[in-house]
């Protein structure tokens, strides 16, 4: 008899389990509409450029598309987003008192990403993102001009100094405010992934909304969503336990937000070098700003963008960019050698020479680098720099028959025969199929053979 109860306790707990679980999978089915969402017809690309954090943006940030953030009723937002957030239009002092936010005119109005390349002060959002209503809904603001009622803003560093310097409490509404529009930039671009089947990054997103603020339930409605969707029910379970009031939203702990951090820079960074592999340098470049957002100091994200729009023939931002990348790693030996051929497409030549030589500088064991600033010194006419170069090569990379070839090019144009025969006897040893050098050592040879001939004579 005890063993039947056992089983009988263990079948009860299996069926409330599989009941749990069928309610969540209804309950998020039902909101699963509001997620998979149409997003205007945008490519993936412009929609993700207009989910990026603002500071990001105008740091020269995506170019997805020409994009123009409404500050009307038309504000994106409009589309009765349920992203239930809490209004910060007020603090609490230490006394249990409320403090209103500044009174300030200073509030960022929404407007087309500059390249100028500044970064720019944390925004509140006004016009770009939206404010939180008192009753958790995203408002639109009635204009473009200036901080809506009821939403703290942001003093702008560029604008004079205000009368009053700010308290802390109104910091800290500010600050928390600043979070807030993090927090939704973070849940739209979930959404534009969703929309894109793209699980992992909308899992990493929603996980950056909830991280910013942890009380939003459409974050966590979504987030369970997702679980479910990677095959991870406890986790959803756990997130729609959240979503109906039946569990507490836990902060994440410092550890969690580092991983959070990571993964946005592993998974964006992914991402961009597989568009950038397949040309789409645009889009690429909104996954590189966002990698770049989780992560401000990692110079090969800095130096990707940079890539890319020099490959989009964009060379003035591109050189912000390298510049921007040698600050945080001076030693960055590929990013010298990447901007030295940037210089030469500009026709700057003598400046592409210096950045190749600084990075043989910082990698004089590395073949390729040696190999690159002998092709620049030879498209310069500096025949003598090219050898060297390439022999300094060689002794990196001794059976690459290709090196040995082209060795025997430049001293052969130099007048130096018997050296160059020597070369491509080398190439031909290692790979009898270099064509190049095979004809080379046939003309040397008969040169050689008609010099003899004519000694005699």
């Amino acid at each position: 008899m005890g063993n039947l109860k056992t089983r009988d306790r263990f079948e009860f707990l299996s069926v409330s389990r599989n009941l749990a679980l069928n309610a969540l999978g209804l309950a998020l089915s039902l909101s699963a509409g509001a997620v998979f969402v149409d997003l205007d017809g945008q490519s993936s690309g412009a929609a993700l450029a207009q989910k990026l954090p603002k500071a990001s943006r105008e740091q020269g940030g995506p170019v997805g598309a020409a994009k123009e953030e409404p500050t009307s009723a038309k504000n994106k937002h409009e589309k009765q987003s349920d992203l239930a957030v809490p209004a910060p239009d007020t603090a609490v002092s230490s006394d249990g008192k409320e403090i209103p936010p500044v009174d300030s005119t200073n509030g960022r109005a929404g407007g087309d990403a500059t390249t100028g390349g500044a970064v720019s002060e944390p925004y509140v959002g006004t016009a770009g993102n939206g404010a939180a209503g008192n009753d958790g809904s995203i408002e639109a603001p009635s204009d473009g001009a200036g901080a809506q009622s009821g939403a703290p803003a942001v003093v702008d560093a560029a604008a004079p100094a205000q009368s009053q310097a700010l308290t802390p409490e109104q910091e800290a509404a500010n600050e928390k405010a600043m979070l807030q529009n993090e927090a939704v930039d973070h849940y739209e671009a979930a959404r534009a992934y969703l929309h894109n089947l793209d699980f992992d990054l909308a899992d990493v997103e929603l996980r950056a909304s909830i991280m910013c603020m942890p009380h939003i339930r459409a974050s966590h409605r979504d987030y369970a969503l997702v679980s479910l969707l990677r095959g991870h029910p406890g986790r959803a379970l756990a997130e729609f336990m959240i979503v109906v009031g039946l569990g507490d939203a836990i902060p994440y702990s410092d550890e969690q937000k580092e991983a959070i951090k990571n993964d946005g820079l592993k998974l964006h960074y992914r991402q961009g070098l597989a568009l950038a592999a397949q040309s789409k340098w645009a889009d690429s470049i909104v996954e590189f700003e966002w990698a770049k957002f989780y992560r401000p100091n990692a110079a090969k994200v800095t130096r990707s963008i940079a890539f890319a729009y020099a490959s989009e023939g964009k060379f003035d931002l591109a050189e912000k960019q390298y510049a921007e990348s040698f600050a945080i790693d001076p030693s960055d030996a590929y990013g010298h050698a990447d901007f030295a051929f940037l210089l030469a497409a500009k026709g700057s030549a003598e400046r592409a020479v210096e950045q190749l030589n600084e990075a043989v500088k910082l990698q004089p064991k590395v073949a390729a680098l040696h190999v690159d600033l002998g092709w620049m010194a030879e498209s310069k006419g500096d025949l003598a720099k090219a050898e060297s170069e390439f022999q300094e090569a060689i002794k990196l990379a001794p059976r690459q028959a290709t090196l040995w070839t082209h060795l025997g090019k430049l001293q052969a144009r130099q007048g130096k025969s018997e050296l160059a025969m020597q070369a491509y006897k080398e190439a031909l040893a290692i790979d009898p199929q270099q064509l190049d050098a095979s004809e080379g050592l046939q003309r040397l040879d008969g040169s050689a053979g008609k010099k003899k001939e004519g000694s005699k004579s």
